[in-house]
């Protein structure tokens, strides 16, 4: 089975899918399927390879010699080959995660014009979901959405891969060292599932902060310590990811997905995607609407 980050080990009702998504020298991909839950156990397991995986939907927390961090969707989880870890599904049952897994060395050649280059290992276990790595959330789902009965292209999949590493490899040195207490960490992750439920409602920090019985200031910096980025930075994010999916997959006007995505106005919307992808949705969708010319893995 693909050394895939999550309690693959575990005993209970709880089971794990795991599906092959592509696969080139030295790197592969799958699609993984977790419904563990509070009541499964989780043995520890071990990495085979280096990893990456992008958590596409549901949270869990995981645990290594690195602490434990709280893994949300849009996170990155960083696995290192050798180390051991545990994976807990204590605030909900049910995740799924796209996961790469290299050798050390295609990583050593993917890395070897940066400053990188000496190291084959990752420093932290989780990279939160930042701005940084925002424009690869919709090539990533698209992915994990290909039909199994159609051949993926090598070559396309190999560039992504790269790509994320690359971007691993340069934001990781600025994430913060995760600070959690349990009680903290379950507070944030009801919350969390709150706004993942409805990211588009009116939220505001007052609200954020009833909802996990605590006072303005306290559950801003719990939350940024639990998740690694502030309830604003994270809301904003998802709000951006669930729009560029829905500009790809979705025939409906700009100004109605930014509306329902949870944006005031289509200007406050158009001048965020800019900033985050490069382009205005309008021509970010002309390049890579499932209809369109230019698709992502064509």
């Amino acid at each position: 089975m693909a050394d895939v980050a999550h309690a693959s080990s575990a005993t209970g009702p709880g089971r794990l899918s795991v599906r092959t998504l592509a696969a080139g020298e030295g790197w592969h991909a799958c699609d993984v399927h977790c419904t563990f839950g509070p009541q499964d156990r989780v043995d520890e397991e071990q990495h085979q390879q280096l990893s990456i995986s992008i958590v596409l939907a549901g949270l869990f927390s995981y645990e290594s010699s690195r602490g434990r961090v709280l893994l949300t969707p849009g996170s990155l989880l960083l696995g290192n080959a050798g180390a051991c870890f545990r994976c807990h599904h204590d605030h909900g049952s049910g995740d799924r995660c796209l996961s790469f897994q290299f050798d050390a060395a295609l990583l050593e050649t993917i890395t070897e014009r940066s400053a990188a280059a000496s190291r084959r290992v990752f420093r932290h276990s989780r990279v939160p979901p930042i701005a940084a790595t925002l424009p690869l959330w919709s090539p990533l789902q698209q992915l994990a959405q290909h039909s199994a009965h159609a051949a993926l292209p090598a070559m396309a999949v190999e560039s992504l891969v790269h790509e994320l590493v690359a971007t691993v490899l340069a934001v990781e040195s600025g994430v913060d060292p995760p600070g959690i207490r349990a009680r903290d960490e379950a507070r944030v992750a009801r919350v969390i599932r709150a706004m993942e439920a409805q990211p588009a409602a009116a939220h505001t920090l007052s609200t954020l902060a009833q909802r996990a019985a605590m006072s303005r200031y306290h559950f801003l910096r719990c939350f940024r310590g639990v998740t690694g980025v502030t309830p604003y930075r994270y809301l904003l994010n998802r709000r951006l990811a669930l729009a560029a999916q829905r500009l790809r997959e979705d025939s409906a006007s700009v100004l109605q997905i930014a509306m329902e995505a949870g944006f005031a106005d289509l200007s406050e919307f158009t001048r965020r995607f800019r900033v985050h992808f490069g382009q205005p949705p309008g021509a970010w969708r002309v390049q890579y609407f499932n209809g369109g010319k230019a698709r992502m893995l064509a």
